[in-house]
């Protein structure tokens, strides 16, 4: 009796941790084909409400069901909830954007309908963008306003990026794809597979990463209980209020607690109303619009036009100056000292780092949120710089290379406790360190105010130095994205060294280029201006195709690719004419029309002819600026030249050019697309397929060289 009471209660405690385990997996277990049938038809899915998605239901997406109801349910409970807050305004963005309504479920997935949603690639709102995306698309992301957190702005994001990838692709489990893994994805598999099906790529071991094979399934499953969550087991939903608000200015820098005392409202309504303000201030601007709670702007105003300036702030920033003291800083604002310090976590009074931005709590209270954010980003944000980790590396290596401690380097970048790096990983690292470098702290920098026609490449080529460390200098995620009267550093101790750089390969000497991932000896070739002959010779290889990552070069500087020059000056010199021309010759009174190019933006429009946004708009009986699309003919009047003219001179250079070089010849690099290739020699993907009988873009690989008739 004793015995089988034992063998029992083992049994039990067996059953109770294999229970518990389950349950805190992350991704559910794939059933066998049979069980799913046995579930689809327990669950009459055969007939499913009207969707305007393809809706596949297999063993990946009955597993995902089954979470939902299980391990998930509580969590999936919260999303529904949620959702009845933005989903009507997600579905009739998506709308106006010609877009199926039902992709509103990918925001379920992605953040569970929260717009403070933070991942652990840095991917933030309801959306779930990365910085650089988010800029791709027009969203704000700065010190005081994150648009990423705004249901309007972020959604309308989304859609533009969705409308991208299926215009590309063609099929929207394929655009899912490239929305959760980037675009650079869906070719890696296509190139695996030879097909672009996302099931087939799902049971491919290599093709896509475990989040993204689940993610197809993850969001049909979300979609369907969604759509009838009674039927499996969802009966006490309490959906959250339509969002619901008036619209009001704050004239000057406003705390968002303010605008709650004044509304009668809480801290949490406001924010829940204002989520982009996730510093919960308003930003330091003139005039800027507020959502209240519904039925409260006409007292606001009252209340706020009769309230001083000096108190619709209660928190205020002082950057130290030469002389500052904690004590005398505190006297200056009629705070407390302890709050100061408090706020800014600084712990010896007497240190007080110059230059550092301090938080002042003017109210005394210092909000928690607004706290962390002024510890991590005043004094780290100036000084990162980022690691490409490449073949070999290790964590260690990397945080010896920097001469900063693996603990820090773990905690910067989230990695996991065996700190493992993957090869092409991006590492954040900051200077305060001592991080090794070949330049001068104390060296001050160079500005440079970008001209019209100026390049990165341009700017890097006439002060020796990288595009790289321009973009690293100023925190430029996109080349192409920089204007006229923009203000670049340069940093004159790196010119320098580039500079006895260049001396050197002007002297016969040569210097090492080490391979990275991706790269292949044309792609080098081209980027030195040499060519792949003379690398081979110079370095003993046999064949080219043998190159491998981390593998090092040794280059020449005497040795230039003369053909490659010619073709690039000559190139050069029409577009150089052409500026000439377009900023010469003014005609005041007559028009001209410029068709709309993939990619381009009507403020990017206006600024390349130096008119304003609402001018074109004006001309052109254009509503919102965000309706252009590709293909589309817009009339400019005013300082530029006459259509017609501008064409005839284009036309003259344009011959001439041709009579030294009857066609031009472009080698692709890795990253690069049919798409981004087009575009920078001004030319159209037909006519790119054309020249070089491309039956399929996707099959355009690094090293591949195409012809480009100008």
């Amino acid at each position: 009796m004793r015995h089988s009471f034992r063998y029992a209660l083992l049994i039990i405690l067996v059953v109770i941790y294999a229970v518990g385990s389950i349950s805190c997996l992350k991704t559910p277990k794939v059933r066998s084909s049979k069980y799913s049938h046995r579930y689809i038809k327990e669950h009459n899915l055969k007939y499913l409400p009207k969707f305007d998605m393809p809706i596949t239901i297999n063993e990946r997406v009955v597993a995902w069901l089954e979470y939902f109801q299980g391990p998930g349910r509580k969590s999936f409970q919260r999303y529904l909830e949620r959702s009845g807050r933005y989903i009507s305004i997600m579905r009739s963005i998506l709308k106006e954007e010609g877009l199926p309504l039902d992709l509103v479920y990918i925001a379920m997935i992605e953040s569970g309908f929260n717009s403070q949603a933070y991942s652990h690639a840095s991917a933030v709102g309801f959306w779930q963008f990365i910085a650089s995306t988010a800029r791709i698309y027009d969203l704000k992301v700065g010190h005081w306003v994150d648009e990423r957190r705004d249901v309007y702005k972020s959604t309308r994001a989304a859609a533009r990026f969705f409308r991208d990838l299926y215009d590309k692709h063609g099929d929207w489990y394929v655009a899912m794809v490239g929305y959760n893994a980037g675009p650079g994805r869906i070719n890696k598999a296509y190139k695996m597979t030879g097909v672009k099906d996302f099931w087939t790529w799902a049971a491919h071991k290599r093709a896509l990463r475990a989040e993204t094979r689940n993610y197809v399934p993850k969001y049909i499953a979300a979609a369907i209980i969604a759509k009838m969550p009674e039927k499996f087991g969802f009966t006490n939903i309490n959906y959250a209020a339509p969002f619901d608000y008036d619209v009001s200015m704050v004239g000057t820098q406003t705390d968002l607690s303010v605008i709650a005392d004044l509304t009668g409202s809480t801290n949490k309504n406001i924010l829940i109303l204002n989520p982009h303000l996730y510093r919960k201030i308003t930003p330091p601007v003139r005039n800027y619009k507020v959502r209240l709670p519904k039925g409260t702007a006409a007292i606001f105003n009252q209340k706020y036009a009769k309230l001083p300036k000096s108190k619709r702030i209660r928190m205020a920033y002082h950057r130290v100056k030469r002389g500052d003291t904690l004590s005398g800083i505190a006297r200056k604002y009629n705070v407390g000292v302890k709050t100061i310090a408090r706020a800014n976590h600084i712990r010896n009074y007497r240190h007080l780092k110059l230059g550092k931005k301090l938080i002042i709590p003017l109210n005394g209270k210092m909000p928690s949120s607004v706290a962390s954010h002024g510890r991590s980003r005043t004094s780290k944000r100036q000084q990162a710089v980022y690691h490409r980790v490449k073949k070999g590396e290790t964590a260690g290596h990397i945080a010896r290379k920097y001469h900063v401690s693996l603990t820090n380097l773990q905690k910067w970048n989230k990695l996991n406790k065996r700190n493992t790096v993957r090869l092409g990983q991006k590492l954040k690292i900051y200077s305060s360190s001592r991080i090794a470098t070949n330049t001068s702290s104390k060296a001050k920098s160079k500005i440079h105010i970008l001209k019209s026609g100026d390049t990165l490449s341009g700017l890097a080529k006439k002060y020796h130095v990288t595009s790289a460390d321009i973009m690293t200098w100023n925190n430029i995620k996109n080349p192409k994205r920089i204007r006229a009267g923009q203000k670049i550093k340069i940093r004159p101790q790196l010119s320098i060294a580039k500079n006895t750089a260049n001396s050197k390969r002007n002297t016969s000497k040569s210097y090492k280029y080490t391979i990275k991932s991706g790269e292949t000896l044309g792609g080098i070739a081209n980027r030195h201006n040499v060519s792949i002959k003379q690398l081979m010779a110079w370095n003993n290889i046999r064949n080219a195709k043998s190159v491998r990552a981390g593998k090092s070069l040794r280059i020449y500087g005497e040795q230039v690719g003369r053909q490659g020059s010619g073709q690039r000056s000559s190139r050069s010199s029409v577009r150089m004419a052409d500026n000439n021309i377009s900023s010469s010759t003014i005609s005041a009174t007559k028009s001209y029309q410029y068709t709309v190019k993939p990619g381009e933006t009507l403020g990017g429009i206006a600024n390349r002819h130096n008119v304003s946004i609402k001018q074109l708009m004006v001309w052109n009986n254009i509503r919102h600026a965000k309706s252009v699309r590709a293909g589309k003919s817009l009339r400019i009047r005013g300082k530029q030249s006459s259509a017609l003219e501008l064409a005839s001179v284009r036309d003259q250079l344009v011959a001439d050019a041709d009579k030294v070089e009857q066609n031009m010849y472009y080698q692709v690099r890795a990253g690069d697309t049919l798409w981004n290739i087009a575009r920078k020699h001004n030319v159209s993907i037909a006519q790119l397929q054309k020249w070089n009988k491309l039956h399929d873009p996707s099959k355009v690989t690094p090293g591949t060289t195409l012809q480009i008739t100008p």
